[in-house]
């Protein structure tokens, strides 16, 4: 008897420890970036962003930010960095018509010890964005070609050593936005949602009953964060795929609608959220982070935020670090969000 209450004491004990660790919420401490606006974030917190003076991709390690430049032209953008701090994204060249604003621009890869250099792109393209690289150097993204009827499409492409490789058949509507450690490619193919396995070969994942899905992010495990689009409102919803099973993120807590840009290997994601009603005084929409799939405004989760809002939360690494955008006023900052030991409820 003695042994069987000692069992049931560990039990209780255990089950109320269990308990206070699922109500414990995240905390995060906030860093002012400035005008320096990250988007991207590697495993060792080394940042790619872009710059709201010069307008030119950036990379930011500490308090060191790096202008990396353009290709010729005016106007730069960084849309993913890997562990070796290899950074791409887009830009637009000496060819360039003025004030397009990187609308016409062409995929670069970053090093420190190249610089910015220009991607191959394939024979009859004349723009390409780079979304993503792994630590392998492969690059997923995306290129504008020509059909054969004079119109033009949009197609998936990757890059493996430096060569590129259209992975849509027939020249096809399609993206690569993410490429995971193992070489899996996530995007959208004719509206519905893929992934393109490192040999090439496609699964499809369907639209799951709406007009338009994609693959947003990917990570290492193959669990897929999927945003589903409609033109009837809520227009935007977002999931994510994982043994087989589409499983629903639900909003925060005073919106309706959610659009996930990045997920971590612990399946932490984060994004942004519409707010149900605002006054036109208040910014109508939240960062977003999901935590066992628990939703929660970001700015109910900082502790110094001040007078500042948490716009937009675009990517997190493996230390559950966040590159984020915050606003005050008019002003729009970029903001790193580093997570504190969490305090669980009473």
């Amino acid at each position: 008897m003695k042994r069987q209450r000692l069992s049931l004491i560990t039990f209780i004990a255990l089950s109320l420890a269990l308990s206070a660790f699922a109500w414990a919420q995240p905390r995060y401490q906030m860093v002012d970036l400035g005008d320096n606006k990250p988007v991207a974030i590697n495993r060792d917190g080394v940042m790619a962003g872009n710059s709201q003076v010069s307008h030119h991709a950036i990379l930011i390690e500490g308090n060191v930010v790096t202008d990396l430049g353009t290709l010729g032209g005016v106007n730069s953008s960084a849309r993913g960095i890997n562990a070796k701090k290899t950074v791409v994204g887009g830009s637009e060249d000496e060819n360039t018509p003025p004030d397009t604003m990187n609308t016409v621009v062409h995929a670069f890869v970053w090093t420190e010890a190249n610089g910015m250099q220009a991607l191959v792109e394939p024979t009859g393209s004349d723009v390409s964005l780079a979304n993503a690289i792994n630590d392998s150097d492969v690059i997923a993204g995306s290129t504008r070609m020509l059909a054969d009827d004079g119109s033009t499409v949009h197609t998936a492409v990757r890059w493996v050593v430096g060569s590129p490789q259209i992975l849509a058949s027939d020249l096809e509507n399609a993206a690569a936005n993410t490429v995971n450690k193992l070489g899996f490619i996530g995007g959208s193919l004719n509206h519905a949602a893929v992934v393109w396995r490192p040999n090439g070969s496609l699964v499809n994942l369907g639209t799951f009953g709406y007009p338009d899905a994609a693959v947003v992010d990917l990570n290492d495990r193959n669990v897929a964060l999927i945003v589903v689009h409609q033109d009837v409102f809520p227009n935007d919803q977002t999931s994510l795929w994982r043994y087989g099973q589409l499983e629903h993120l639900p909003p925060v807590p005073g919106s309706y609608q959610c659009n996930g840009r990045a997920l971590n290997n612990s399946t932490v994601v984060v994004g942004q959220c519409y707010l149900n009603e605002t006054p036109p005084s208040q910014i109508p929409v939240v960062g977003a982070v999901w935590v066992d799939s628990v939703a929660y405004n970001l700015n109910t989760l900082v502790d110094n935020l001040g007078h500042l809002q948490i716009t937009v939360a675009w990517d997190i690494n493996d230390q559950g670090e966040i590159v984020a955008q915050a606003q005050g006023g008019e002003t729009q900052f970029g903001v790193l969000l580093i997570p504190q030991p969490s305090a669980s409820h009473d």
